[in-house]
Order: C-alpha cells, then sequence, then structure tokens
C-alpha cells in the first residue's frame, strides 16, 4: 500500500467514526401497556400536545383530546422525551393530573409520529433519548 492510500483509508475510517457518533440517538422498541401507580393508562397516539409552564416546579404536557389507539407490540421509533414532567389529562371529567412524561415516536410500519406514554415505550433510562 501507498502513503497516498492509507492516507485515505484513514480519512473515510474518521469520516466513519464522526459520523456515527453525531447521529441522533433513537431507540426501536416495541409498545408495551402503559401504566401509572399501577393503573393502566390508554395507549394512544397524540399528534400534538402543548407544552405549558402551570406552575414553578413543573413543566406540564396538557392532552385535550382523545388519541389515536395503538397496539400493544408496535414496532415504533423513540425520537425524542417531551420536555414535560407531568400530564394533564382534560380528555376526561375532571382532569386527571399524571406525574409522568411523554415520548415522541415513530411507528416503524406507518411512519406515523406523534406523543405517547414514556412508559408504553418502555423507557427506564431517558437520558439516552435526545432532550
Amino acid at each position: 500500500m501507498t502513503f497516498r492510500n492509507i492516507k485515505i483509508l484513514f480519512m473515510i475510517l474518521l469520516l466513519c467514526i464522526v459520523f456515527t457518533s453525531c447521529s441522533d440517538s433513537t431507540e426501536t422498541v416495541a409498545l408495551v401497556q402503559p401504566q401509572y401507580q399501577g393503573n393502566e393508562l390508554p395507549l394512544e397516539i397524540w399528534s400534538t400536545v402543548k407544552l405549558q409552564k402551570l406552575s414553578m416546579k413543573w413543566n406540564s404536557c396538557v392532552v385535550d383530546e382523545s388519541g389515536e389507539s395503538i397496539e400493544i407490540g408496535t414496532k415504533v421509533l423513540v425520537l425524542e422525551k417531551a420536555n414535560c414532567d407531568e400530564v394533564i389529562w382534560n380528555v376526561t371529567e375532571p382532569s386527571a393530573i399524571f406525574r409522568t412524561s411523554l415520548v415522541k415516536i415513530r411507528v416503524i410500519d406507518t411512519g406515523q409520529e406523534g406523543y405517547t406514554w414514556s412508559s408504553a415505550a418502555n423507557i427506564q433510562n431517558e437520558s439516552s433519548l435526545n432532550p
């Protein structure tokens, strides 16, 4: 091998390392039944949620309508964690507040994107996701 060939191989290797280390950290998972404090939550996907700062302590994601049902076992790509510490569920009367978070997902089969409960994606270590 000539010095020029070694130099080219080194550049290709360096570029591969850079592109791999700079990629988004996403995770493919199969959805499970979401739970909050031992109670089942509806397994749904919402195309949008509202982010509101309703108190000094919590960032809130507000869900105002029922989402689209999604099946347990559906393969999804977890894109990011929503910036909320609690979910205000305005679908029922009276509203419910859950001290949990949501994650943005993409359904592998359909490409549909939206938000669902972090427990549905079985996210235990949210630090691996993009904030």
